[in-house]
Order: structure tokens, then sequence, then C-alpha cells
């Protein structure tokens, strides 16, 4: 017998056996209440300090720097600085960074960067980081970028009009894909020889619009370069894209094979796509499909209208792609801006473009603008002479011909569709600036007429 009860026995001997056989079954029933309730209070305790020490200890320690979706200037509780800061990845690349170093205002972020950052960087390089996005906050990286379309004269603005002493392009090449460079270190080292302020630094990139990976480097790292977007007919577009693939060499499909979406190597969205002529083929468009000609719904990802009525979003095809709302200011011109034939016309889009490019005067060039005088453009390619074994006068497309209706109508309801809402929505932007407005609307207008029927 326990000590505690047989104490308890000798102290209580005069009471009747089954009176003592009570006593001890209701004191243990006590001492088990007691020892019960202390039991449940310590687990209750330590769950609650268990779940306390998990939203940190046990937060996942391989979130990457580009799945923090905070932007560093809107960081307000000091908790989620540390987030930041300790959970970024020391191999984060340049298209995957989501956070945008530019914007960052306050000095309590750049212990973020340094002290908070992945154990496995260096003091030295957060240093260099830490200076980095401060030389980004001050000044420009790049102070413009012609961003589309292809085929809509890029190549001309680029090589020939925005080509002076007061450019620099970064390169020797004709464009400049971002979501290539490793990171953003990578891509300003293009410029950090230009030290000159007066020197407008820029890049071609006709893909942008496209590309979503694109878009976010852009929207996260340049959210002052101004953009430069020419655009075209669509029905003439296709046609001249198409002539362009095949005097590069590439075997094209039929061309009423790319209506519908692009087929990169012969897959949409997972799914074959089979050449009509020959079905046992999966065939690649090159990037040459209707899809590409609705100029309007790239536009759109720009964020610069409401795109909260049902008139608009019909006029957008009610699409579901992403929308950034980029505070970047556009330069929108149509290709037939370009033409010569009206000297004062074509001076004066010139003087536009040079002064939404802030560029100062030069002596020996017209006017008040830094940019050259327009010449008659004439395209030069490296024209191939066969296709596949069949000369290429045969393959180039004509897209008048009675057996491209089919092709050219839906071309026109994209023309039409994208002139309205270019027109009513697009350059009713504070950020969006045309040339010669009344010119610009007459160029829009022609879009929503067959132009086989004006030859």
């Amino acid at each position: 017998m326990p000590r505690f009860y047989k104490s308890f026995s000798q102290q209580t001997a005069f009471y009747h056996p089954n009176e003592m056989k009570t006593i001890y079954y209701f004191v243990s029933l006590l001492a088990l209440f007691a020892l019960t309730n202390k039991y449940v209070r310590s687990l209750m305790h330590w769950g609650s300090s268990q779940g306390v020490r998990g939203v940190g200890s046990e937060a996942s320690p391989n979130n990457t720097f580009s799945s923090i979706k905070t932007e560093s200037v809107h960081i307000k509780k000091p908790e989620v600085k540390k987030v930041v800061g300790s959970e970024a990845s020391p191999n984060n690349t340049f298209p995957s960074i989501k956070t945008e170093s530019v914007h960052i205002k306050k000095p309590e972020v750049k212990k973020v960067v340094g002290s908070e950052a992945s154990l496995n960087k260096t003091f030295s390089s957060i240093e260099t980081e830490s200076e980095h996005i401060k030389k980004t906050k001050v000044k420009k990286v790049v102070d413009f970028a012609i961003i589309g379309f292809p085929k809509c004269s890029t190549t001309f603005l680029r090589n020939s009009l925005i080509n002076t002493p007061q450019i620099f392009y970064g390169n020797d090449d004709s464009e400049i894909h971002l979501n290539e460079f490793k990171n953003k270190k990578e891509f300003v080292k293009l410029y950090e020889n230009v030290s000159d302020p007066e020197i407008k630094k820029g890049f071609k990139c006709p893909e942008v619009l496209y590309s979503e990976s694109t878009l976010s480097i852009i929207e996260n790292h340049f959210p002052s370069t101004d953009f430069i977007v020419s655009v075209r007919n669509p029905v003439l577009w296709f046609q001249t894209f198409y002539n362009y693939r095949l005097r590069r060499g590439y075997n094209m499909p039929h061309p009423n094979d790319l209506i519908g979406k692009c087929a990169s190597k012969g897959r949409i969205k997972g799914e074959g796509v089979l050449d009509q002529t020959n079905r046992n083929r999966v065939y690649d468009s090159h990037k040459v499909c209707t899809d590409r000609a609705n100029f309007h719904l790239a536009l759109s990802r720009l964020g610069k209208t409401p795109m909260n009525t049902e008139e608009e979003m019909g006029l957008l095809h009610n699409h579901n792609l992403s929308v950034h709302r980029f505070p970047n200011r556009v330069f929108l011109m149509e290709l037939g801006q370009l033409s010569v034939e009206n000297r004062t016309r074509s001076d004066l889009f010139v003087e536009d473009l040079g002064s939404f490019l802030h560029l100062n005067s030069v002596e020996d060039q017209i006017s008040s603008h830094a940019l050259p005088r327009l010449e008659p453009h004439v395209a030069t390619h490296n024209v191939a002479t066969t296709v596949n074994g069949t000369r290429l006068n045969e393959k180039l497309l004509d897209i008048c011909s009675p057996s491209h209706d089919a092709l050219r109508s839906i071309l026109l309801k994209t023309g039409r569709d994208a002139s309205n809402w270019i027109m009513k929505y697009f350059i009713n932007s504070p950020d969006v600036i045309v040339s010669d407005r009344e010119h610009f609307l007459t160029l829009m207008k022609t879009w929503e007429d067959d132009p086989c029927t004006q030859k």
C-alpha cells in the first residue's frame, strides 16, 4: 500500500472499512482530476507557443525572391521585411525577379537587401547590390525602347531614323532580348561606358508585348523608360511578314493554315497542329498567324485604358491576357506616318518624335530636333531564290488573291476592331502620345476598308 494511503488509514482507524473504501475512492478521483487538469493546461500552453513559432521557423526556407509578390515600396510592417531579405534566393535570375528595386525609397530597406540576404551571398556582393539599387533609383537604365511590332519598320526606326550621335543602343545587333540576360547587372553593363547625360540610351525588342516574361521584366525594372510602338494595317502586315519569312529561307505553311493562334514547333497549348496539305507533318508557323495581328490586344496589356465596359472588352475579344498598369509614356505611330510624300507632315512627325525623346538640337539637322530628316525607305533582305526546291516567286503571298478571301476577311475584322479601340480608347490615355493626331486618325480609319479594293 502506498505510504500516503497507509499513513491516512492509521490516522482514521476508527472508521468502518466500507467508509474507508469510499474515502479512498473519493481522494483518488480528486487526485486524478487535478493531474488531468494540469496536463490539459500544459498541452494548451505548448500548442499555442508552437503555433507562434511555426509562422517563422517553419516558413519554407526555399522560398525564392521571385515568389514574393509584395513590392518593397509598400512595406510598412517590420516583420514583412524579414521575409523579403532572409528568404531571398542567391540564384535569382533577371527574368524571374518580381520585386522592383527601382521603387525602393525607404533607407531601412537597404538593410533588408544586405543583412537579411541569403547566407550564401558574400558581404561584398551584398554591398554591391545595395549600391546598384541606389544607382538605378536615381538614374534611368535606358531612356527608351522600341517595343513593337515586327514588320512595322522597327528596324528602320532603330538603324536610320532614331540613330544619331545622341543615341546609344548598347550593342551593334538590331535587337536586344531581355529574357536572354542572366540578371539586370549583365544588361546594365551594355551602357556602363555612357557617362554623358545628353546621350539617350535605348534598345529595340519588337516582341515585348507578346511575351509575359519580358513584360514582367520591364514592369519591374524599367518603369520610367519611354516606349515607341509602330502599328500597321493587319492585312498588309500579314502579307509582309509571311513573304519576309519566305525571303529569309523559312519553309512556311500555306497561308490559309495560319488562321488562329501561332504554332511553335507544331504545337498550340500542347495540341499538335497538322498542315492541311500534308496531315502527317507538323509545322511551325514561325510567329506568323492571324492571332498576332491583334495589335490592340497586345497594346491593352500596357494598362492604359479602363477595360471595364462591355463595349471595350468586346473590341478586345474579352481576352484573358495579363494586364500590367505601366506608368511609362508611349509614342504610338502608324506606319503611313513614315511617308515622305508630304514634307511638311513628315518633318513635323520627326520633330514630335525628337521632342518625345528629349533630344537636343543639332546644327546640321532640320528644325529644333536632333533626328535626321525622313528619307524614302527601301527594304532590303537577304533574299533566297528557292524554298525547298520551289521558286520563291511561286510561293510569295498575294493577300488579294480570291483563294485567300477567308484569311483576308479575318484580318479585316481584326483591323476594324483594332482601329476602333485605338482611336476610341488607347490614344485618349494621357500617357499615349501621337504626332499630328488628325493625320494619325485618318490613317487608322483606312484599316476599316479592304486594301485590295483600293488597288
